[in-house]
């Protein structure tokens, strides 16, 4: 049995590559199976977890796997004996109470392990030597009430250019393009929130971005970003937001710079939604 976590130490065995001694992989190499050889390989257990939702929630829709068991949660719980029914049709769940107690208790250990902290979040680096500039996708942000917003690390002090594109720069579309071209929405403004930093641009029918300039400091914060049209209400989503570390910040620039706390900022009126099964 064989998963997702296989493909990096797979993928150094077969490029020999030379990696620290202490090194601990999830999975395990594929290549002595891959070159024929006959490997004594110690039954593993596989997890996968359907989440769908911003904050982790224990038992929602969840598979353990093992070489012969497969424990399914949905609606109720669902055990089969791949060896006898890989087709997975004949539901033993209550023939084998001791095995799902066993599979059950593995996914626990798992969520204990794995689950991350609550206020923890994936950070999207900007201003890093190693990658200058950074392109955010709508697809890695969060919405709320008509905006996108990226958890952010500056990676260093300094000004950044920010711009703010309804899409991607490849496509040389105007942000007051619709996705079929034709039809032009009234879009009248640009809005960029970066911690205590509030920006508004005017949005004009020929510009293809909104571009900001703003100073600041090493460490977490939060991007909002979001399209404002003519009537207040309505608003549009900035598909791309393109930032590039300039340099040096500007003298005392950064002396009354505050950056947001994520958690407070993503939980602040937000009730999670929870299909349990989906």
């Amino acid at each position: 049995m064989s998963a997702h976590i296989d493909l990096m130490p797979t993928l150094i065995d077969l490029c020999n590559l030379k990696t620290p001694a202490n090194l601990e992989y999830d999975g395990q190499s594929l290549v002595p199976l891959l070159s024929g050889q006959a490997v004594d390989r110690p039954d593993r257990t596989i997890i996968t977890h359907n989440q769908r939702v911003q904050f982790a929630v224990k038992d929602k829709e969840y598979q353990v796997m093992t070489e012969r068991w497969r424990l399914v949660k949905r609606e109720k719980d669902e055990l089969y004996d791949i060896i006898a029914d890989p087709g997975q049709h004949n539901n033993v769940v209550n023939e084998y109470p001791e095995v799902v107690k066993d599979l059950y208790t593995r996914y626990e250990k798992w969520w204990e392990e794995n689950v991350p902290e609550p206020d923890w979040y994936a950070e999207i680096y900007i201003g890093s030597e190693y990658e200058n500039p950074v392109t955010l996708y709508a697809h890695d942000s969060f919405s709320r009430k008509g905006q996108k917003i990226w958890v952010i690390n500056v990676a260093r002090d300094g000004k950044y250019e920010i711009r703010l594109n309804r899409w991607p720069v490849e496509s040389g579309k105007k942000m007051v393009e619709n996705k079929e071209g034709d039809e032009i929405l009234k879009i009248v403004s640009a809005e960029l929130i970066v911690g205590n930093i509030n920006l508004l641009k005017e949005v004009t029918p020929d510009m293809t971005s909104a571009d900001f300039i703003v100073n600041l400091k090493a460490g977490t914060t939060c991007f909002h970003t979001s399209l404002h049209h003519a009537e207040e209400v309505k608003t549009s989503r900035t598909d791309c937001v393109y930032v590039k570390y300039l340099g040096d910040a500007e003298p005392g620039s950064l002396s009354d710079y505050s950056p947001s706390v994520p958690d407070e900022i993503l939980r602040q009126n937000y009730k999670q939604k929870v299909p349990m099964f989906d």
